[in-house]
């Protein structure tokens, strides 16, 4: 089950951009979300293994929300956002060149 404000954050984007909910959501599977924290991870130039240090997690939940499955609680979102220093909807938003 989604959370309320996880839900607000989706709906703001399929406001702003109705085809972002297909975007972002991929048979339940949080894709965009897994691709930035890889992403954001990898442009600090750190291993997941740094990343589950630094958010006192283990490496292998870090490598569960790289590869999209649904395991990402509100505290583990708030705690990514917070570590790579931007905000929840950050995360979420479809990385345009």
């Amino acid at each position: 089950m989604i959370s309320k404000e996880l839900q607000e954050i989706f709906n703001d984007l399929e406001r702003r951009d109705p085809d972002a909910a297909k975007r972002t959501v991929i048979q339940g599977e949080l894709i965009d979300l897994s691709l930035n924290i890889a992403r954001l991870r990898k442009e600090r130039g750190w291993s997941q293994r740094e990343l589950a240090r630094r958010m006192g997690t283990s490496h292998p939940r870090v490598n569960g929300w790289e590869h999209p499955i649904p395991d990402m609680t509100l505290r583990s979102l708030e705690r990514l956002a917070n570590v790579f220093e931007v905000s929840i909807r950050d995360l979420f938003e479809p990385r345009v060149k």
